[in-house]
Order: C-alpha cells, then structure tokens, then sequence
C-alpha cells in the first residue's frame, strides 16, 4: 500500500467522527503544509482551506456521510508559508454496526499544476475566441480531417451563411 501511495503521490488521512481529530500520513502532512499525524480537528482543517472552498468542502464530507457515498472534492489549501495549492482529496465513511458514522478515510492529492495548466489553458482559449471574435478578417476552422469546426462573424457576413448551416462541412469532401 505504502508503495501504491508512493508512486501516486498520495497522501492517506483519517477522520475520528467522536474526536473531529484528522490524522495525516507525512505525505499528506506535507502536502497541507503541517505536521505528520493527529494533531488537528476536522473542523481546524477547515481553516486552511480556501475561505470559498470551506462550505462546498464541509458539505461534501455531510453528503457522503449521509449517502454512505464516496467523498470526491478539489479544493484550495492556504500553507502557513503562505502558498496556495489545489489538492484532490478522496474518502469514504466507516459506520458501527448500529449505522453510526465512526470517521472516514482516504487518500489526498497535490494537483496544482494540473489546475494551473486548466488556468493556462481557459486564458489561452478566452484570447482565441476574443481574437476569432474581433478580427476584422474572415476565418474558418478546419478539424485534422477537412471537417469546418468553427468561423467567426466576419466570416458569416463575407459569405452570408450561419455556422451552424455548415458545421461539420468537410472541405476534403469537395
């Protein structure tokens, strides 16, 4: 298991239900920025998260535990060193034999370049539609295969037609 973890570069956690204590592995201490262990509440932890994130993440673990359903949530860590990373965090419930929650365990995941590089990506698309957009030019868009994929304005009124009256056009085909 320590292996698997290793190589995914997960950290494990587990919540007490009776004590709100979270117990964190070294790899998930080090992920969150703080000390290996059982040292902090369910409800302390929540102040490292993200003032955005706390309610959609607190309410996440409230669903779970109420569906007897996988907790499955990214959300945004604020480190005592003053860094801010996005983690994946993933859990189950555990409940007595009366149906009791007794806590929850899981495994939770650095995903900060992933989400600066969906950041990089979004910027990257808003200035190709903004450019497609404003040109004052006509432009047309061709998939690998010939197929029109998109055109911009300039292009509907240079030739009169609507994009979706040519949508998926293969200009290979012709």
């Amino acid at each position: 298991l320590n292996l698997a973890l290793r190589a995914a570069a997960l950290g494990d956690w587990s919540w007490d239900a009776i004590t709100d204590v979270v117990t964190f592995s070294q790899r998930a201490a080090d992920i969150f920025g703080i000390p290996a262990g059982p040292h902090m509440t369910w409800t302390a932890m929540q102040g490292l998260l993200h003032f955005d994130d706390r309610d959609r993440a607190r309410h996440e673990v409230e669903r779970a535990v109420a569906e007897r359903a996988q907790y499955d949530i990214e959300y945004r860590v604020n480190r005592a060193d003053g860094s801010q990373i996005w983690v994946a965090a993933l859990g189950r419930a555990t409940y007595d034999s009366a149906g009791q929650v007794q806590g929850m365990y899981g495994v939770v995941r650095d995903i900060s370049d992933r989400k600066s590089a969906e950041e990089a990506l979004r910027h990257s698309e808003e200035r190709f539609r903004s450019l497609m957009e404003q040109a004052p030019f006509s432009i047309q868009v061709f998939s690998p295969d010939g197929r029109t994929i998109r055109v911009n304005r300039a292009w509907e009124e240079l030739w009169g037609v609507r994009f979706e009256q040519i949508e998926g056009y293969n200009i290979l085909e012709d």
